[in-house]
């Protein structure tokens, strides 16, 4: 488990090497602000290609919507990460977020679900890429 409290927390992790290029977004302001902390060595340019992109959501829409937001940017094996407090257990986020919603919301829009990496006892992230098939082939 990533302890939060590292100053790269899971930057490491998430393949966020110092000066990728990410995006960072999202209104669950705590865990934005975390993430901006985590990512801080990384480029945050306004336009172009990515590497990575980052959402803090409060809902499964808001998630979805940034995901398709990023979607042209990101780069081929480019990933897209959606840093959540605990799914499901979460009072101040939306009942909808859990983790079956938000892979098969996802999965329609042409992404893969990638992995989890725990964050600590409070937050989890989930990381998905524009779709690829079991050959390997774009689905983008």
């Amino acid at each position: 488990m990533i302890d939060p409290r590292d100053s790269s927390g899971p930057a490491i992790v998430w393949g966020a090497d110092p000066g990728c290029r990410i995006w960072v977004g999202g209104h669950a302001i705590e865990n934005r602000r975390a993430l901006e902390r985590w990512l801080a060595d990384c480029s945050r340019p306004p336009t172009g290609k990515i590497d990575a992109a980052f959402v803090a959501p409060l809902s499964l829409d808001e998630g979805l919507y940034f995901a398709h937001k990023v979607k042209p940017r990101l780069l081929p094996n480019g990933k897209l990460w959606l840093v959540l407090d605990e799914i499901s257990n979460a009072p101040d986020r939306s009942p909808t977020l859990t983790m079956d919603k938000i892979r098969d919301g996802l999965t329609r829009g042409g992404f893969s679900f990638a992995g989890l990496v725990p964050i600590g006892d409070r937050l989890v992230s989930l990381g998905f890429q524009v779709g690829v098939t079991a050959s390997g082939e774009s689905i983008r």
